[in-house]
């Protein structure tokens, strides 16, 4: 039920930042156009380098595609937006928080916050987590505990402090950053006016526990961050899907399904979405895919979509809540949250 024709009512004006892998190679800033999609994508692209290197622990599936598959969903809900891909994690889907902490503050300018800053316009799509002990060192995470109404004094300069810190330390201890940060930035984005939506995580296929899916990941935890599960075609969750704050498509099948059949063509393609391309598909430039990842951007998307719009912040995640529904009204399954979220 996500659609967005020819971004009926849109303005311009509302940016999106998506946190992710690239298929790009170049470090720097460049700008993308793909004419595959109607109306053609306009991807501002940032590749900045990591803090500290990650590497899998054995050979992985080429993730390059992943942001740019992400952006091109947000861009078939909402057509008129800016639309900006951040490179955070590496081709392996893998990343620290020092990169993405400082990538965050980079882009929405908390390292330069004045008395009437304002992200109102600004959407963070994070179709990225991390389970609670995948968070070494520091101080454990702190359970989601929400921020205060206000920025606490000092924030700006605290927030100047840690870039500073991150710029200036380029070795193994940033794989070690205190997950705090990560909250704290992103509940200072959130007071500011920014919406945040982040994958719920598709953990609950994989030694499910006995009581039902698992809990969301970080960050899509915090109280301040929509945290998004999926739904199948059938508006049920997806049995790979956690729990989230509201849902949308996410596929049939587990992700770990392989893409492809002998002849290269999609399994069922009826369960799967369907994104642009670079890397794993360059003659077609598309590709199927599944998971929370690709549900993010849908519900992200809309909340441009809305706010292009005219609505606020508030009413934007308000409108996309009150308007979702549950397959089942007499028996609401509650790891859907609100229930899977409807464009129209």
């Amino acid at each position: 039920g996500l659609s967005n024709p020819q971004g009926a009512g849109e303005r311009e004006g509302v940016r999106v930042a998506v946190f992710d892998t690239s298929p790009f190679r170049r470090p720097g800033l460049l700008e993308f156009e793909s004419k595959r999609i109607d109306p053609p994508l306009y991807l501002r692209v940032s590749l900045p380098e990591p803090l500290a290197p990650v590497r899998p622990a054995g050979p992985t599936f080429d993730y390059s595609d992943h942001g740019l598959f992400v952006s091109s969903l947000v861009h078939a809900v909402a057509s008129k937006s800016e639309i900006h891909l951040i490179r955070v994690l590496n081709a392996q889907n893998l990343g620290e928080l020092g990169t993405l902490v400082r990538a965050l503050v980079g882009f929405l300018g908390l390292d330069s916050l004045q008395p009437d800053s304002s992200l109102v316009g600004t959407v963070i799509n994070l179709s990225l987590g991390m389970l609670d002990e995948a968070a070494p060192g520091g101080p454990p995470w702190t359970g989601g505990m929400a921020p205060p109404r206000s920025l606490p004094f000092g924030m700006t300069n605290y927030i100047a402090q840690l870039d500073r810190e991150l710029k200036s330390t380029r070795d193994r201890r940033l794989a070690k950053m205190p997950v705090v940060h990560l909250e704290t930035v992103l509940g200072a984005a959130w007071m500011l006016g920014a919406n945040i939506f982040a994958a719920a995580g598709n953990d609950s296929d994989t030694d499910p526990p006995p009581k039902g899916p698992k809990g969301p990941r970080i960050p899509a935890c915090y109280p301040f961050v929509t945290g998004v599960a999926g739904h199948d075609r059938k508006g049920k969750r997806c049995k790979f899907s956690n729990k989230g704050d509201i849902a949308a498509p996410a596929g049939h099948i587990s992700p770990d399904d392989p893409l492809l059949d002998r002849e290269d063509c999609a399994y069922n393609p009826d369960d799967w979405l369907m994104g642009l391309s670079e890397v794993n598909a360059p003659i077609s430039g598309y590709m199927y895919w599944m998971g929370t990842s690709f549900a993010t951007p849908l519900v992200a998307g809309l909340a441009a979509r809305l706010q292009g719009q005219g609505y606020t912040p508030e009413g934007a995640l308000q409108e996309i809540t009150s308007k979702a529904v549950h397959p089942n009204p007499s028996k609401k399954d509650p790891a859907l949250g609100k229930g899977c979220a409807k464009a129209h």
